[in-house]
């Protein structure tokens, strides 16, 4: 594999753009429909990414082990990119990330502080402790709404409701993974769902969360929030990716099925952020 993939690799960009783009999400709801300056919102985009990415390659960084049973394929236990630069990569983009949060103001700059603390101390530490480290990476995902949102007109209901849906769904996700990734956690001590109670009622748990933010999804378009057409379509197209996805892995808790249900439900994030990007925008 060329070195620039293994660097793509481990950066995985996917997400990462995905972060930037919540953060236009987030200032979109906010403003029902209306948007900051432009510079603003690159600025906020790659704040977005570049924190993302600092804590992917950290991810791998404190992964090397695990890895080296779950997927020996990946970029550092392979050995196609070494420890040195990889930490060297995570110190780039970490610096990059805050220092363009500071252009931004003192909210801002303290949101992606607390977000990126949160996110280096799952990686470091937070991951060995199950459900809280599920919860901690949720909120590194939901915190970019919140951000868009300071860019914005402020957090209000719209946002909050979504970013509530956006962490319940993410919760149910990193159990899923736990699922997927069962072998290697048991190895290193890592004491997710999957370890403690078993794959399948770690299955169960995932479902219940996505069920929760599910359930959640109704209530924009039912209190006048957002348009409800625009909307509800793609947000329904995700709810029913998520609970189909989320009880495939009920039936077989296996890798495999725990495997293709995190990338459908990553599929199924893109899809509903259309829907909340698309209802903010009252009178189309």
């Amino acid at each position: 594999m060329p070195r620039a993939t293994a660097y793509v690799r481990l950066l995985r960009p996917e997400n990462d753009v995905m972060m930037g783009v919540i953060v236009i999400v987030g200032a979109l709801v906010a403003g029902s429909g209306s948007l900051p300056a432009s510079s603003s919102l690159l600025i906020g985009f790659l704040v977005g990414f570049a924190l993302a990415a600092s804590a992917m390659v950290l991810n791998d960084i404190a992964d090397v082990n695990i890895d080296r049973l779950n997927d020996p394929s990946r970029p550092i236990p392979s050995g196609q990119v070494s420890l040195r630069s990889a930490w060297a990569l995570f110190g780039l983009l970490s610096a990059a990330g805050l220092a363009l949060a500071a252009l931004q103001g003192v909210p801002e700059l303290a949101l992606a502080a607390i977000s990126y603390a949160v996110a280096v101390s799952y990686d470091l530490r937070g991951k060995r402790t199950g459900l809280p480290g599920n919860m901690m990476v949720a909120f590194t995902g939901v915190s970019p709404v919140l951000y868009g949102a300071l860019l914005s007109r402020g957090i209000n209901l719209t946002v909050a409701l979504e970013a509530l849906m956006i962490f319940l769904a993410m919760v149910g996700r990193e159990i899923a993974k736990g699922v997927a990734d069962v072998e290697g956690d048991r190895a290193n001590g890592i004491r997710t769902l999957a370890v403690v109670v078993g794959p399948r009622r770690a299955a169960l748990a995932s479902l219940g969360f996505f069920v929760a933010a599910v359930s959640l999804s109704p209530l924009p378009p039912a209190l006048g929030l957002v348009n409800p057409v625009a909307y509800s379509v793609p947000v329904a197209l995700a709810d029913v990716g998520f609970l189909l996805s989320s009880i495939s892995v009920v039936r077989d808790p296996s890798r495999p099925t725990a495997l293709r249900a995190k990338e459908l439900q990553l599929a199924m994030y893109a899809v509903a952020l259309v829907g909340f990007a698309l209802g903010a925008l009252r009178y189309i």
